[in-house]
């Protein structure tokens, strides 16, 4: 199944309950010609086979209506029926025999319990059939079903084990029916142990009157601390004597604002404790689509199936950029690596008389792993101070009717006043839920921005750029005309900008359109006119320049442009606003590269790519006339 439309196809074509190859009366267990089971009872039974006189119930199948989808219910007994009678339905052909040692009949009525148990999550859906699995969203029912229960690795196992043995069972029902799935099943259980702890039902969401509270508290500290970024760079001792506190005083403060920092990238990214920390002080980017700019964060996380990292986005808040520069410039002169930002410094502290909060000495320092930035999301949440008001009972029942007792948010503080208590995953639960449940992003969205194992994009399209699929938008005809028509004011509101006002413009599109465009020029409406009707529809843009190339690009779309801009191509335009924020990337490239050189921490490669962009901003503010100066780093011999 490859989209969404397929399934819901799927759904229809199967809603009537009518089951090829189904016979109620057919039977399914005998012995010596006598029928002890038919596909219909409610118990099937094959202590025939049970030789070693093991307890009747390990031979023992019970089907219980009450708990399922009937429907779906049906179809399970078709295709339990195959794995029993594999030999009786086939004879002949030994294809599926491969695979039989050790699969006793103990052991397939051992499987269908643990699918039964399972599937009891499709009770009052319109999943009928249980070729539906094949697709993501609805395999990602079972996997929350798995994780909601909280078992351990090797238990997740055998329910995946069990499910997945009903594969066996393609091989004797239509093509359009299969159930595949592709999963790594211990890498897989691995991963719904975890969630299972810290995403399922028992975790609270956080209450809207909350929310909106919280995430005002974290913006606003952020950015506060980004205005004086400057003090919070000073180191410890320094940022003690500056504000007349103790050197104790002065770490906890600066512990507290990194945690905050830490929150804010958490609160809005959804992304998991362990992958928070693979954040860096170049993670944060911003593209454009259709004028609006997307803010991501970037980062590095570990694929399961392969145990291979792999470069991973995440859509995020503008607030993060600011967020990214406070945690990397807070302790960059007390880290042993200034950029490793997963690196905390730590004190030991003077105890006695009038030196009391001062320095004693340095520790090791704390590697942020997911168990100590588990501490210090917890440090931050108790200073938002959030009074919990008997009024938001209602709000709270509604969300969290299904929270445990030990993880109720609500506690009493040190004062007994009831206070909001934040989870670290309150964050994650929260961003799902006010995504999905609002409708702003689809729920495959949602997977694909939590970085789960079995990720969907299924039935979301972009219509051209790939982070309008990262926000959700469908395949939907309709709503990709409309996508096409905002496209289209927005290049003919690009092309004025650009084209008819003082501003320059610069790249191998403008040059074609303009000619010589060494001075300012003004482009009269009726050459403007005839621009937009012969101009293609531009396809990329990162808010450094846009390409009015589409898939058609002379370059293939090698963008982030540095590369376009070294050929000069045809169908890249920079205006100047683009320009400017060039400048501003042009800065941060040459510190970071100087930074490298300096701790000789960069190679051949890393240089190459870096020079790269930093001469094509070059090139780009030589051609609006921006003031800058020239990067002048080299690269030692010893290391070419």
């Amino acid at each position: 199944m490859e989209s969404k439309q397929d399934l819901l196809d799927f759904i229809a074509l199967t809603e009537s309950g009518e089951i090829d190859c189904y016979d109620p009366n057919r039977p399914v267990s005998e012995h010596n010609g006598v029928v002890i089971s038919r596909i219909q009872d409610n118990e099937w039974n094959f202590n025939q086979y049970n030789n070693k006189k093991y307890p009747k119930s390990k031979y023992k199948l019970k089907w219980k209506e009450e708990e399922h989808n009937p429907l779906l219910l049906k179809d399970l007994r078709r295709r339990a029926d195959y794995l029993f009678n594999y030999d009786h339905h086939d004879e002949e052909d030994e294809s599926i025999k491969y695979d039989r040692k050790g699969v006793t009949k103990s052991v397939i009525v051992s499987d269908m319990n643990k699918v039964l148990s399972i599937f009891t999550c499709f009770k009052g859906t319109n999943i009928n059939n249980l070729g539906a699995l094949s697709h993501p969203i609805v395999w990602g029912m079972v996997e929350d079903e798995i994780a909601r229960r909280e078992m351990g690795v090797i238990t997740i196992e055998g329910y995946l084990t069990a499910i997945c043995r009903l594969m066996d069972a393609n091989k004797f029902i239509p093509e359009h029916e299969h159930f595949v799935v592709n999963i790594s099943r211990s890498a897989l259980a691995v991963q719904l142990v975890a969630e299972g702890k810290e995403e399922r039902g028992s975790t609270p969401t956080i209450i809207p009157e909350v929310y909106s509270t919280v995430l005002a508290k974290i913006i606003g500290t952020v950015e506060n601390a980004h205005e004086n970024i400057k003090d919070w760079s000073l180191t410890t001792q320094e940022y003690a004597l500056k504000n007349g506190i103790t050197a104790q005083e002065a770490y906890a403060q600066k512990k507290l604002i990194t945690a905050i920092c830490f929150n804010s990238c958490i609160s809005f990214t959804g992304c998991r404790i362990s992958e928070l920390v693979t954040f860096h002080n170049n993670s944060y980017h911003e593209i454009e689509v259709l004028g609006i700019r997307a803010p991501l964060l970037s980062g590095t996380t570990t694929k399961l199936e392969s145990g291979v990292g792999r470069d991973d986005v995440w859509c995020c808040a503008p607030i993060c950029e600011k967020a990214i520069e406070v945690i990397h410039s807070i302790w960059e002169k007390e880290r042993k690596e200034p950029d490793n930002i997963s690196e905390l410094p730590a004190y030991y502290w003077k105890r006695k008389g009038g030196f009391a909060g001062d320095i004693s000495s340095k520790k090791k320092p704390i590697n942020l792993d997911t168990g100590n930035m588990t501490s210090l999301l917890e440090f931050a949440s108790n200073a938002y101070g959030i009074v919990y008001n008997p009024e938001w009972e209602e709000s709270y029942e509604s969300l969290n009717s299904n929270v445990l007792p030990d993880r109720d948010p609500r506690r009493l503080n040190n004062e007994g006043v009831t206070a909001w208590h934040f989870s670290t995953h309150t964050w994650r639960r929260s961003f799902a839920h006010f995504g999905v449940g609002n409708g702003i992003v689809s729920l495959a969205s949602v997977k694909q921005q939590f970085k789960h194992l079995c990720i969907s994009m299924t039935g979301i399209y972009s219509a051209s750029s790939d982070i309008i699929a990262l926000l959700g938008i469908n395949d939907d005809p309709l709503l990709k005309k409309e996508l096409d028509n905002a496209r289209k004011e927005y290049n003919d509101e690009y092309l004025s900008k650009t084209f008819s006002d003082e501003n320059l413009a610069s790249g191998g599109f403008a040059e074609t359109v303009l000619g010589d465009i060494t001075e300012p020029s003004v482009v009269s409406e009726e050459k403007y006119q005839s621009l937009v009707k012969s101009t293609q529809r531009a396809a990329r843009s990162t808010g450094y320049g846009r390409c009015f190339g589409e898939e058609k690009c002379d370059l293939n779309h090698v963008f982030e442009p540095s590369g376009c801009i070294e050929s000069n191509c045809s169908n890249l335009s920079i205006n100047h606003e683009e320009a400017a924020r060039w400048k501003e990337r042009h800065r941060k490239m040459s510190a970071s590269v100087m930074r490298m050189l300096e701790n000789n921490m960069i190679n051949p490669n890393v240089f190459g790519r870096e020079i790269s962009d930093i001469r094509a901003a070059e090139k780009i503010m030589t051609d609006h006339r921006i003031e800058f100066t020239k990067f002048e780093g080299v690269l030692p011999v010893c290391q070419a």
